[in-house]
């Protein structure tokens, strides 16, 4: 299926031609609920009495629907009482792994959201920007823009967007929208190109017409033609949303809440008595902090590589959108040699009413150091503000070093959840062009139903950790036995370092085929430290 076209007459195809059976109350609805069922083969398909899991392959390459391409049973038919998943009279494959059942039930999940063939999938043009503003708009349930500063036109790629539009009403502008920056991204031993997805919105009068479902089966094959980014990555405004087509969990975030006197540091946290703290104005250092941050970069998976446009964006902080805040500050940590850390940050002065006694709020929003002495120290300077009685800080790795500097860890009150979502574009060129923490020889069994150039077994070898000079690392397709198992989606969310494949496996995600081979591959793929991106794109 080319991207943007629609499933729904390949459904009802599928559908007559299979001769599905459903219950009289979920017909006339895209949502239909089965209470037990069964997958049967179509007769176009060699039943699978074949030993071996080649021969199973084989004999299921029948026709190519929508539904099949996308995983989903050729026919199902209800029944009152559970069932086998597979036909009484068709054998088996030789081995079935939780995650393929898994896979089953996702893309079964998935079949709730029916593309409609009345919406064109385009990128917008100048006169369109505009429509394509107001989508998102009313998606997140924002005000118009203010204003409209340089870096917003020097940061949106027209080029790389996409919009839906009703065909019945195609001058009534755009009903669903998304967009992609183009930035480097920190992976473990290196920088990759990344397609950092964002503004993905659908009008609350369009939703649940499977617009959403349209335009992102449209992105991920136009980031795939490019051929310029192995990986995609975005922050996901609810989770249940993109994992359907192949992103996964790669990183966690914390947030902390300390109160008035939380802010000790244990007596043996590092300190440097040759640092001091500056207060300057974020726009006059700007070029101070990106030295900061690029140095970090280097070696913490996560970092987005920011250019001038992106700095602009950061220390952005227009008057109308500070909700009773104060100006955004910055602190510096510096030395002889240099800066050696930085915070941004804003505060909000209030007093209790009826005591009198002050309340103020301060809220931490970026908070970079290059070692442990300079971070200690602008700690130290902001949780120990005179007036203040909450220091709020999001966005901090969910293991944050504070946490272990603090003589008192549970008075941050951390909350940890999703980070950003890592999707797989380019296999082999994803696997290859990263580091792994020891050596790695072992075979992959991937499944992609979005991108079937990913799908299939791949061996990944490395024959050194941390990507010094003799680490070789090549990913290439082979025939041999796999050792593990997993989805594209899986291996997305282990990319960064972050989660742990044998995590997954205990999740029934990942399955070991070959014993050992998991327990090896996931402490590969695991790397310090730990994956962490400061800022929503």
């Amino acid at each position: 299926m080319t991207p943007g076209e629609t499933s729904h007459a390949d459904t009802c195809a599928a559908i007559k031609a299979t001769a599905m059976l459903i219950t009289a109350s979920t017909i006339a609805t895209r949502r239909f609920r089965v209470i037990s069922c069964r997958l049967i083969w179509s007769v176009s398909h060699v039943p699978a009495r074949r030993k071996g899991r080649a021969a199973w392959r084989a004999a299921n390459r029948g026709a190519r629907t929508f539904m099949t391409c996308a995983g989903y049973p050729q026919m199902v038919s209800v029944a009152r009482g559970p069932r086998s998943i597979f036909a009484g009279r068709l054998a088996p494959p030789a081995t079935i792994s939780a995650s393929k059942i898994i896979g089953i039930l996702r893309a079964a999940r998935d079949k709730n959201s029916i593309m409609a063939d009345s919406y064109l999938i385009r990128p917008i043009t100048d006169d369109e920007y505009d429509g394509f503003r107001l989508v998102l708009q009313h998606a997140f349930h924002g005000g118009g823009d203010r204003e409209n500063p340089p870096w917003r036109q020097q940061l949106f790629e027209i080029d790389r967007s996409l919009a839906a539009f009703d065909s019945a009403r195609p001058d009534a502008g755009p009903v669903g929208a998304t967009g992609i920056y183009t930035f480097g991204m920190a992976v473990p031993g290196g920088v990759l190109p990344v397609a950092g997805v964002t503004m993905v919105g659908v009008l609350p009068s369009h939703r649940r017409q499977g617009i959403l479902r349209s335009i992102m089966r449209r992105q991920i094959a136009d980031i795939a033609a490019r051929g310029e980014e192995p990986i995609a990555a975005l922050w996901a405004s609810e989770t249940p949303i993109y994992g359907r087509y192949g992103y996964g969990k790669a990183t966690a975030h914390g947030y902390f809440r300390f109160g008035r006197g939380d802010g000790a540091l244990d007596p043996h946290a590092p300190s440097d008595s040759a640092l001091s703290l500056r207060l300057a104005e974020p726009a006059e250092v700007a070029s101070e902090l990106a030295k900061v941050y690029d140095a970090v970069l280097a070696g913490q998976p996560g970092f987005p590589t920011r250019s001038d446009a992106w700095w602009a964006r950061m220390l952005h902080d227009p008057e109308g959108e500070r909700h009773g805040f104060s100006p955004q500050r910055c602190v510096l940590a510096e030395h002889g040699s240099g800066i050696r850390g930085y915070a941004l940050y804003a505060a909000q002065g209030r007093w209790d009413d009826t005591t009198g006694l002050p309340d103020g709020v301060l809220e931490i929003r970026e908070l970079i150091a290059a070692d442990p002495a300079a971070a200690a120290a602008l700690w130290t300077d902001l949780l120990g503000r005179d007036l203040i009685t909450s220091v709020l800080a999001d966005h901090r790795p969910a293991e944050d070093p504070v946490l272990y500097q603090l003589l008192d860890a549970r008075r941050a009150r951390s909350n940890v959840t999703d980070g950003l979502w890592v999707r797989i574009i380019d296999l082999p060129a994803a696997l290859a062009r990263r580091s792994y923490a020891c050596p790695v020889d072992a075979v992959l069994e991937v499944a992609d139903e979005l991108l079937p150039g990913n799908t299939g077994r791949w061996r990944l070898r490395a024959s050194a950790p941390g990507g010094g000079p003799a680490s070789e690392v090549s990913c290439e397709r082979t025939d041999d036995p796999a050792d593990v198992a997993l989805d594209v989606r899986e291996l997305g969310a282990a990319y960064l370092g972050g989660t742990r494949l044998g995590t997954l496996a205990s999740a029934g995600l990942v399955t070991e085929l070959r014993p050992g081979a998991l327990g090896a591959l996931s402490a590969a793929f695991t790397w310090d430290p730990a994956p962490w991106c400061p800022r929503v794109f």
